[in-house]
C-alpha cells in the first residue's frame, strides 16, 4: 500500500490520512511531474519535493519521490491511497484509470460543527412526512459532504429526477478544490450569516444547478436533496429553476429562503439524519 499526494505542505490533514494507514508507504509527487500534470497555476505554497520528503522522514515510512520515471513503481502497489487534489486528480485520470484499487482520501480538515451554526429549523413550515427512499437520498446528499474543503461548513446535494440521480455535489471552491487552502479563508474575517457572496466556494445547489444549465438538462418537475436549508440566494436560484420539491435535513430559512421557494409552489420537506 502506497499513499500518494503533492505534499505541497504539511498540515493535520495529511497526518490523519498517513495515521490512518500506518503500513502504508508515502510516495511524493515529484515538483515537474506535478507542474506538468497542472499548468493553470503555480502553488506558492508548495515546498519542494526533496525537502518535503525530508521533513516526512521522522515518521519512519519508506518515502519515495515520484518522476515520469518511476510511476510504474505506484502503478504496481495493491493499493494506492490518493490525497485528493486537482493535480493527483489528474495523475489518477492519466495514469490510475484502470487500478483496481484507489482510495480517495481528502487533506481537508475542519472547524466543528458546532462552532459554525446552530440547527434550530423550529421556525420552517415544513413537511415532516418522508419515504424510505428519500431517506437514502438524503444519505447520498450527506455522503457528497465528505468531498467538500470547506473549512466551516460542509454541505452535500443530490437533484432527482424519477426517482434516479441526476446530479450530485458538494459546497466547493474555485478555481481550485483547495483554494482557502492556498490563499486562506476570507470569511474567518466575516461573522456567520454576513455576506454569503464573500467566499471562495460555490453551494452545491448552485453548482448542480449551473451544471444542469450547462448541460441542457431541464430541472421542472425535479427534487433536490440538501443537508442543510438553503440560503438566501441558493433558495431564489431554486425557486427560478423548476425544482418542485426541496428535501433538508437541518439548519433554518434565513431572511426570505422558505418564502420564495414556497412562492414558486415548492414543497419543502424535512428528512433529518
Amino acid at each position: 500500500m502506497v499513499i500518494l499526494g503533492t505534499f505541497s505542505i504539511l498540515h493535520k490533514g495529511y497526518l490523519t490520512i498517513i495515521s490512518k494507514y500506518p503500513k502504508a508507504s508515502i510516495a511524493i509527487l515529484d515538483d515537474d511531474l506535478a507542474n506538468e500534470l497542472y499548468v493553470l497555476e503555480t502553488d506558492l505554497r508548495k515546498m519542494p519535493a526533496e525537502q518535503m520528503k525530508s521533513l516526512l522522514a521522522s515518521l519512519e515510512r519508506s518515502i519515495s519521490i515520484v518522476s515520469k520515471e518511476n510511476i510504474a513503481d505506484v502503478q504496481a502497489a495493491d493499493t494506492i491511497v490518493l490525497i485528493n487534489d486537482d493535480i493527483t486528480d489528474a495523475f489518477k485520470t492519466k495514469y490510475l484509470a484502470e487500478h483496481p484499487h484507489v482510495i480517495d482520501e481528502t487533506g481537508f480538515f475542519y472547524h466543528e460543527t458546532k462552532n459554525v451554526f446552530s440547527a434550530d429549523d423550529s421556525q420552517v413550515d415544513a413537511t415532516k412526512s418522508y419515504t424510505d427512499e428519500d431517506m437514502q437520498f438524503m444519505k447520498m446528499a450527506s455522503a457528497e459532504t465528505a468531498k467538500s474543503g470547506c473549512f466551516w461548513r460542509q454541505v452535500g446535494s443530490v437533484l432527482v429526477r424519477d426517482g434516479e440521480v441526476v446530479f450530485s455535489s458538494c459546497n466547493q471552491m474555485l478555481p481550485h478544490k483547495d483554494e482557502c487552502y492556498r490563499i486562506g479563508c476570507v470569511r474567518d474575517q466575516i461573522k456567520p450569516g454576513e455576506k454569503p457572496e464573500m467566499c471562495s466556494a460555490i453551494h452545491s445547489e448552485a453548482y448542480i444547478i449551473a451544471q444542469a444549465a450547462r448541460k441542457g438538462v431541464p430541472l421542472e418537475g425535479t427534487s433536490i436533496y440538501v443537508t442543510v436549508f438553503p440560503c438566501p440566494v441558493c433558495a431564489k436560484i431554486i425557486a427560478a429553476s423548476g425544482i418542485k420539491k426541496c428535501f433538508y435535513s437541518g439548519g433554518w430559512s434565513n431572511f426570505d429562503g422558505e418564502r420564495v421557494m414556497k412562492s414558486q409552489g415548492i414543497e419543502l420537506v424535512k428528512v433529518p439524519l
